[in-house]
């Protein structure tokens, strides 16, 4: 049995966990025994999400945190708060410093960090909450392509940076989670809007909600406070999705590619910044080291072939195995979603584990929490 990391260190600062060296990160918007599950067959991140900032209360059945009456910024969550505490006291008290938990703010038709709030105060109403490890970032567009959801504002973009730059200085870990379009090694175009569609592509070219490397805006300025950068492969009618379904290529041999190419590029690519004038930058390098990246997958939730891309747990094994054979260890992977785990019988938690440890899930011990399954 680990202890949980509350103690504080000689100095005075609370002893923070780090990021796992190989990550099997898995979402969640449930509380209800299945991240449990999930740890115990070898998630050693869970990112609970989602998390929003408002400017008043809202109609959720939520949880909220106001740091002090008079101050404005309200953290809420459509999660049980106290449910989401009790699982991770009992993780931690499990497994010690070996599982991280993250908040993630933002999610699919989310609202945006525009606001009246100081980066200062967003993050000080999150701190309060005084039971994640850090944050993740997952705010992406709208159905409505006339919502202003499509688009960031470079406010909001500089608030994400700074948050997670006090977020980083207090020894929390900061993700993020762009779907592919809103990072893009292949592509050196960029724009802060999310309605997009794919010019000359002839498999869904007309879909209308495509970014151009937003999130590599936050990677350039924010880059040093950033731990984990998971690229969700499984945005609608990516790239990856692409050049699989459409153009036939094997999953195993995409996802070679796809880090193989961001290595022979030095880990680092072009972005035309200049596109934005408001943001007053020149055409910069980005920098996404192979330590950073994790790639985000679906499982069986996605139905194969169609809109979103789903990869066979043994073409992601396969293609992990290649690359550790040439020294092109990425960080690892994530998966939306737990809630689906045991879906049309995939558990991607094992089969991930296996891939990346070539071990046996942790031992399954007995939550009194929880029926289980």
């Amino acid at each position: 049995i680990f202890l949980a990391l509350t103690i504080s260190a000689c100095n005075g600062l609370a002893v923070r966990k780090t990021l796992p060296e190989r990550v099997i990160a898995g979402y969640a918007s449930r509380c209800d025994g299945s991240v449990i599950r999930a740890v115990e067959h070898g998630v050693n991140v869970v990112i609970w999400s989602f998390f929003h900032v408002a400017t008043r209360q809202s109609d959720f059945p939520v949880s909220t945190v106001r740091r002090r009456l008079e101050q404005s910024a309200i953290v809420e969550t459509p999660l049980d708060l106290d449910c989401v505490r009790r699982e991770i006291n009992y993780l931690n008290q499990v497994y010690g410093d070996t599982v991280v938990h993250l908040a993630s703010f933002g999610g699919w038709n989310a609202k945006h960090l525009d606001g009246g709030y100081s980066s200062k105060e967003i993050y000080e109403a999150w701190n309060d909450l005084d039971v994640f490890d850090g944050i993740d970032w997952d705010l992406e567009g709208n159905d409505d392509l006339k919502s202003p959801y499509n688009h960031f504002s470079l406010d909001c973009l500089d608030k994400m940076g700074e948050i997670s730059e006090l977020a980083h200085n207090d020894g929390f870990i900061v993700g993020m989670a762009p779907p592919q379009s809103y990072l893009d090694p292949s592509s050196t175009h960029f724009s802060r809007y999310l309605n997009h569609t794919h010019p000359g592509r002839k498999w869904h070219g007309d879909f209308s909600y495509a970014g151009r490397n937003v999130y590599a805006y936050l990677l350039a300025v924010y880059g040093h406070a950033i731990d984990m950068v998971s690229v969700q492969l499984y945005e609608s009618y990516s790239r990856a999705a692409n050049a699989i379904y459409e153009l036939g290529m094997p999953a195993s041999d995409y996802l070679e590619s796809y880090v193989e190419d961001l290595a022979l590029r030095h880990e680092k690519f072009l972005i035309e910044f200049s596109q934005d004038p408001e943001l007053g930058m020149e055409d910069t390098s980005v920098r996404l080291p192979l330590s950073k990246l994790v790639i985000g997958l679906a499982n069986s939730w996605a139905e194969e072939g169609v809109k979103t891309l789903y990869v066979d747990p043994s073409d992601i094994g396969r293609a992990y195995s290649r690359l550790n054979a040439r020294g092109r260890t990425i960080r690892g992977f994530m998966f939306w979603t737990i809630d689906e785990e045991g879906s049309n019988g995939v558990y991607m938690a094992d089969e991930l584990n296996q891939s990346l440890n070539g071990t046996q899930p942790f031992a399954v011990v007995s939550w009194p929490g929880q029926k289980r399954k």
